[in-house]
């Protein structure tokens, strides 16, 4: 996603800024914008959906793996920055229901890498696959599409989520993460991208003097501001 927002972002160190941005309140530019610009220099079979369970695999995730590892860490240290614990939860779709692939499946890895950050600071993971698999109800019921929860899936998800709070005894003041098992971010396969495709030429941005590198070469920021509750209803 990062380098598809590079392409479309791509224009605002041009000095034709003003006017893109002027039409960018246009559907239809937007459109013909991706059709004949941006999917020039990202084909769609070079990318790899999270979705993906079949097929070839060759392309790029949305999100790199390495980099969702980095993610995930920074997530929990500023968490804990501002005194705040951690629970992370494993997401369902319709097809943990459904299919079983031979190979797993292609979100296996990523759920592998959630297990094991939350393992390094003693945080609690909610397996929601196995929850929504043995709760008896049909997968149609419980979601609205490949991944979205119906107002039941919610349901079994809030109360799910309302047992570990309760069970790691949060709801009576007692700590949320356990003991950890710290230790450096491991070096992560993807077996679902395959191939050579090195990735285009990025756009060029300038340097941001706020951004703290961390290790692997991903950067740190930190964004402040103050919520609108005006714009609460256009979420």
């Amino acid at each position: 996603d990062a380098e598809l927002l590079a392409a479309y972002s791509s224009f605002r160190n041009r000095r034709t800024r003003a006017l893109k941005e002027f039409l960018q309140v246009s559907a239809i530019y937007r459109l013909l914008d991706y059709k004949m610009r941006v999917l020039r220099r990202f084909p769609a079979e070079r990318r790899v959906g999270w979705m993906v369970g079949r097929g070839e695999k060759i392309g790029r995730r949305r999100v790199p793996i390495q980099e969702y590892a980095h993610n995930l860490q920074t997530i929990v240290e500023l968490a804990h920055e501002i005194g705040a614990e951690v629970a992370f939860m494993v997401l369902p779709n319709r097809e943990d229901m459904e299919k079983v692939y031979a190979s797993g499946a292609a979100w296996d890895p990523y759920r592998q890498v959630m297990r094991d950050t939350a393992a390094r600071h003693g945080a609690p993971v909610l397996e929601l696959p196995e929850i929504f698999k043995v709760s008896g109800q049909a997968a149609e019921d419980l979601f609205l599409d490949e991944m979205h929860p119906t107002a039941a899936g919610h349901d079994l998800w809030s109360s799910a989520l309302l047992e570990l709070l309760r069970t790691r005894g949060w709801t009576e003041g007692q700590p949320l993460e356990g003991a950890p098992t710290p230790g450096p971010i491991p070096t992560y396969e993807d077996a679902f991208v395959g191939g050579d495709h090195a990735p285009p030429e990025a756009a060029e941005t300038p340097p941001d003097p706020a951004a703290q590198p961390l290790d692997g070469g991903i950067a740190r920021q930190h964004i402040s501001g103050e919520s609108n509750p005006r714009s609460w209803s256009r979420c």
